[in-house]
Formats: structure tokens, C-alpha cells, sequence
């Protein structure tokens, strides 16, 4: 729109001059045209007038040396004539067309402002009308432009807050599963078997001792997956804080819940990654980790997130139990959520497991990064 408005100023400036120039020339045109029949009208006369003729020959014979001065007088009625046109009609028809392209420019700028209802009409002038229907075409194109990017504007809103909405939602229904299958199970089994304590301590003490044995290894069971659960629960903190960053960050709150786990970490900076991407990536974060606190009964994790050639690596390593990918039904580590969390920025994830002797997930993303 803005080299629109360039080319609409100079062919306003165009316009201007060239019905200036018009004017003038159709003036002198004019002031020519009436001076030339005056001296047609004369010539006849005379020619009907003998006497009149002879008085002239006998004039020009008798002043030959007035021809200077007779010539001079006839320059001055031209030029006189084209003067007195030039004021009675150039100079008002001008001080019109300077109004009509005054307003032209107080059209554009009430357009430029947000006027967009803004139009010209006719002038009479054929070459303005021209530039009128221009802008009028310009306008009415732009005033719809703006209304459908609104539109557009006002419909993305609507399709985020309904995808949010149903993230969200699926989200709670996630948690939900995983606190019934895990939580919930472990809490009603150190019910059952506290119940079968209180029958057993005076009968059978040491029956009754490894059942507590085994309540205890419950809780701590029930302890690891709300902690899993929380880490999931906890919100992306990426506000003016790179990937990176925000993953180290992450890694140290994760070690002080879990003391019983070392975690070792090699993260090298990334920068102007897209802020979805970024997202992205820490949710698959949140997601390796909290399967591996709740399934790997791992002693040692590894993590490993750096980029080369455009494309970001995501290596997690732990020494935990391991499990037979083949035959694991994938829902129950989350693999399937992983996978798909991945692949919604375009990327890949293996899992490669020996079981007894730990997990390896490998992440590749493709970068784009952001301007």
C-alpha cells in the first residue's frame, strides 16, 4: 500500500501539471487564433473598400519605416490577448483544479488514519477523474483487506481458546488415568494391608512385619508417581528464557525432589528458536523424565541436548530395569504421547531399552530459527 501511495502522490503532481500546461496552451491558442481573424475581417474589408485600400497602399507607401512599429503593435495585441485570457480563464481554471487535488490529498490522508470509508467524486476533469477512481478502488480494496484480516484475527482467537480448551482437557483426562491406574491402586493396596496388620500383629508379629515391609515400598511407590505426575503438572517457564537455560533449570529442581537419582547433564546453548518449538521441547522433557522417575528404577541419567547442522539432538540415558519394546504396550510408558509430541514440530524419537541394563532416547528436531 505504501508504494501505492507513492505512485497515487505522482501522478496527483502529474495530473496537475499537465491541465496547467493544457490551460495555457489552449489560451494562447485562443489569444493566436483571434488575433488571426481580426486580420482576416480587415483584408476583406479593404478588399470591398477601394478607397480604404488606396489610403493604405499610399499609407505604406508614404512609412515604409513604420513597419518596425506596426509589427511591434501586433506582437503586443497577441500577447495581450493571450494575458487577458490567461487571467479571465487559466488562472481560475487552475485555482479550481488546486482545490479538487486539495481535496484528493485530504482524502488520502483521512484514508491513511482509518477512514476507510473515504471516497471521491467526479470533478469533470477527465485525467483527475482518472486518479479519483484510482484511489476510490484503492480505498474500497483496502476497507475490505482490513475487514477480512479482523475476521481472520477474531477466528484464529476463537480456534485457539478452543484448542487450548481441549488440550486441556485431554490433559485432565490423562492425569486422571495415570492417578487411577498408579496413585489411586497403591493407595487402596496400603489400605488392604494395613487392615490385614492390625489382625496379625498379635497373632503372627513377623508376617505382620513384612507386610509393612511391603506397605512401606507401596508409599514410596505412591510417592515416585505424584512426584512423576507433578513434574508433568508443572508450567512451561520459557518467558524470556532460552531452551537451554530453562532445561538446566528444570534438571536441578527435578535432582533435589529425587535424591535417590544422579543426574549428570552436558546442554549446550541454542538460540532464536521458534517459541512453539520451544514449548514443544520442554513438555518432551517433562515427559522423558517423569517416565523414567516412575518406571526406570534408575540410579544414573544422563542428558545430552545440543545442535549441529540445523538439527537440535535430545539424547536422555538412564541404568534402570529397561523393557522389552517389542512386546511393551506403549500407552503405559507414554512413548505413544512422546512420539507424537515430537513429531507435531516435525521431528523423530527412538527408543532403544536392554532390559536389565537401561533406556536410550534419542531426539531429533530440524531448526528453522526464528528472525
Amino acid at each position: 500500500m505504501i508504494d501505492y501511495i507513492r505512485k497515487f502522490k505522482d501522478r496527483k503532481k502529474s495530473v496537475h501539471e499537465s491541465i496547467i500546461n493544457r490551460m495555457l496552451i489552449a489560451s494562447l491558442t485562443t489569444s493566436v487564433m483571434a488575433t488571426f481573424i481580426f486580420v482576416i475581417i480587415v483584408t476583406l474589408y479593404s478588399n470591398y473598400n477601394v478607397e480604404i485600400k488606396n489610403h493604405l497602399n499610399h499609407f505604406m507607401e508614404m512609412n515604409t519605416n513604420m513597419l518596425p512599429v506596426v509589427a511591434l503593435i501586433f506582437t503586443v495585441s497577441v500577447l495581450g490577448s493571450a494575458s487577458v485570457a490567461t487571467i479571465y480563464f487559466a488562472i481560475p481554471l487552475s485555482n479550481r483544479v488546486k482545490k479538487i487535488l486539495q481535496r484528493i490529498e485530504e482524502s488520502h490522508e483521512l484514508l491513511s488514519r482509518g477512514k476507510l470509508g473515504t471516497r471521491l467524486e467526479s470533478t469533470g476533469f477527465q485525467d483527475v477523474d482518472r486518479v479519483c477512481s484510482e484511489f476510490n478502488i484503492m480505498a474500497e480494496r483496502t476497507e475490505k483487506q482490513v475487514e477480512s484480516l479482523q475476521r481472520l484475527i477474531n477466528e484464529n482467537k476463537i480456534l485457539i481458546l478452543e484448542t487450548e480448551r481441549e488440550a486441556s482437557l485431554t490433559e485432565r483426562k490423562k492425569i486422571a488415568r495415570d492417578l487411577h491406574d498408579a496413585v489411586s491402586q497403591q493407595l487402596f493396596a496400603i489400605s488392604i494391608s494395613l487392615k490385614a496388620i492390625n489382625n496379625l500383629v498379635e497373632a503372627n508379629p513377623n508376617k505382620a512385619k513384612k507386610i509393612l515391609e511391603k506397605v512401606e515400598e507401596m508409599a514410596q511407590t505412591a510417592q515416585k508417581e505424584l512426584r512423576a505426575l507433578i513434574l508433568q503438572l508443572r508450567p512451561i517457564k520459557l518467558k524470556g528464557i532460552p531452551i537451554h537455560e530453562a532445561l538446566v533449570i528444570l534438571l536441578k529442581e527435578i535432582s533435589k525432589d529425587n535424591e535417590s537419582i544422579y543426574f549428570s547433564w552436558e546442554i549446550k546453548g541454542i538460540q532464536n528458536v521458534f517459541v512453539g518449538v520451544e514449548d514443544c521441547l520442554y513438555r518432551i522433557a517433562q515427559e522423558v523424565f517423569s517416565n523414567i522417575i516412575r518406571h526406570a528404577e534408575a540410579r544414573n541419567i544422563y542428558i545430552k541436548f545440543y545442535s549441529s547442522d540445523k538439527v537440535l539432538y535430545f539424547f536422555v540415558e538412564d541404568d534402570g530395569i529397561g523393557f522389552d519394546i517389542a512386546n511393551s504396550k506403549k500407552s503405559s510408558y507414554g512413548l505413544s504421547n512422546m512420539k507424537e509430541r515430537v513429531e507435531e514440530i516435525g521431528g523423530r524419537i527412538d527408543f532403544i531399552s536392554v532390559v536389565g541394563k537401561g533406556t536410550r532416547v534419542e531426539i531429533r528436531v530440524p531448526l528453522y530459527h526464528a528472525e
